[in-house]
């Protein structure tokens, strides 16, 4: 089967599904390919963490001022799927005051609200965080459902105009010059064979990107490594609870609907 469109988008996460939301707004003609289903990448093995930016606000401050701008725009857009659970970074003796204290400072820096509690404010908040805590520093963190945040996304774009191919795959591309002329593709469940035809191809396949590009011997250096998540059965906080200390392994909890996620 020939298709034609005007963009072809590969990857069916929340970039790829925002971009053809995005296209389909703008009455441009859009044809998104996925080769399982909608979020069956990192946008649905995440810990469902509504950035305010104050994770990465000492050790990354150019991402920290991207997450709370966009913290702010989904808040406008898509408040039904945001629980605004507000977040707690904890300090503990041994974690001492001085990050702390940095932490307040870059934060006014980049403009996200952050509030210092007392021991006994954050108990009062938190009764069953560690009794020894000194302090912490209230931001604006959340939970955020991305299940139906994209789907809501796919389902407008579908709405204003946009294709999607699900559980489709790309088999080979053809070039002509130093340009993608067209793409061939396979349903994996009812095995239809497609020839695509594009003006431009986005790749929007995050931390996959390399697996798509070596079909035509491109490389960009993306390393693709995986991280583990700890499930609970019950919602052990109510706020996204992180450690008041650089970034590390086994440091943040976020309360998701009945569950917590570690």
């Amino acid at each position: 089967m020939k298709l034609r469109t005007e963009v072809l988008i590969i990857g069916g996460g929340a970039t790829g599904v925002g971009i053809a939301r995005d296209l389909s707004l703008r009455g441009v003609p859009s044809l998104l390919i996925e080769k399982g289903d909608f979020l069956s990448g990192a946008s649905g093995r995440n810990h469902g963490l509504f950035h305010s930016g104050a994770r990465y606000v000492v050790s990354d401050p150019e991402a920290a001022r991207e997450c709370i701008t966009e913290n702010r725009i989904l808040r406008k857009i898509a408040p039904h799927c945001i629980e605004e659970t507000g977040g707690l970074f904890v300090s503990l003796p041994e974690d001492g005051l001085d990050f702390r204290d940095r932490f307040i400072q870059a934060c006014q820096e980049i403009t996200i609200p952050a509030h210092l509690l007392s021991r006994d404010e954050t108990f009062s908040l938190e009764p069953e965080l560690h009794p020894d805590l000194l302090s912490s520093v209230k931001v604006p963190d959340g939970a955020i459902d991305p299940f139906e945040l994209v789907l809501e996304n796919a389902k407008d774009a579908e709405d204003h105009g946009a294709k999607f191919l699900l559980h489709t795959e790309i088999t080979s591309l053809l070039l002509e010059g130093n340009r993608i002329k067209s793409v061939l593709a396979k349903d994996l469940v009812g095995g239809d064979e497609y020839s695509i035809e594009a003006s431009y191809l986005i790749n929007a396949t995050g931390a996959w990107a390399d697996h798509f590009l070596k079909r035509i011997a491109l490389r960009i250096g993306v390393a693709l490594s995986k991280g583990s998540m700890l499930i609970t059965n019950q919602r052990l906080t109510q706020r996204v609870i992180n450690r008041c200390r650089p970034p590390s392994d086994g440091d943040i909890i976020v309360p998701n609907h009945t569950v917590s996620i570690l």
